[in-house]
């Protein structure tokens, strides 16, 4: 089991990972402005601006890419956890409505579906309060990622999957249902 909190009130996506002793083993920071790997606006962002969405855990750092999948009012992407070059997970944050040309969904909630290193899905089993996100493989239960209170100053959120995940791929669930829950 690992927690997650955030480091201040006034910044709403930058996280601390701990143990289940509630030890520091690293944090999660989205950047200013994220880029999505063929994003139309790469060339007019000045340098010195991070685009990139990277986590430190136990001293190694694996970073966050992303695509968009269509361009609609309301896009799909695809994440991949990268430590390395190499790709250790993916997910895609899919529309699951049929759309026509005369139905077009102005809000539109968004599935996330693992790809990889499993097939699965991250469901929203929330309460009006409190985000509360189930893993799903094989159609079982796997574990969940949930808030510990409804209401707090800083989110506290409980990553409870198996210990046999490694722990990028925990943060990297855990990330999938912050950028759904609170984006």
């Amino acid at each position: 089991m690992l927690f997650a909190e955030q480091q201040s009130a006034f910044s709403a996506f930058s996280y601390r990972i701990l143990n289940a002793s509630r030890q520091p083993m690293g944090s999660l920071v989205w950047p200013a402005l994220p880029l999505a790997t063929n994003s139309r606006l790469k060339n007019i962002i000045p340098e010195n601006l991070t685009t990139s969405i990277s986590f430190d855990i136990e001293g190694e750092t694996h970073e966050i890419s992303f695509e968009y999948l269509n361009r609609q009012w309301s896009n799909d992407v695809r994440f991949h956890l990268m430590h390395n070059q190499a790709t250790l997970a993916s997910a895609d944050v899919v529309s699951t409505e049929e759309k026509s040309e005369e139905k077009k969904p102005l809000l539109n909630r968004k599935s996330i579906l693992i790809l990889a290193p499993f097939e699965g899905r991250l469901l929203k089993n929330s309460t009006f309060f409190r985000a509360r996100y189930l893993l799903e493989a094989n159609q079982n239960k796997v574990g969940e990622i949930a808030e510990k209170s409804p209401l707090t100053f800083k989110r506290q959120v409980t990553i409870d999957l198996p210990d046999s995940m490694s722990v990028p791929l925990q943060v990297f669930f855990f990330f999938l249902m912050c950028n759904h829950a609170y984006r």
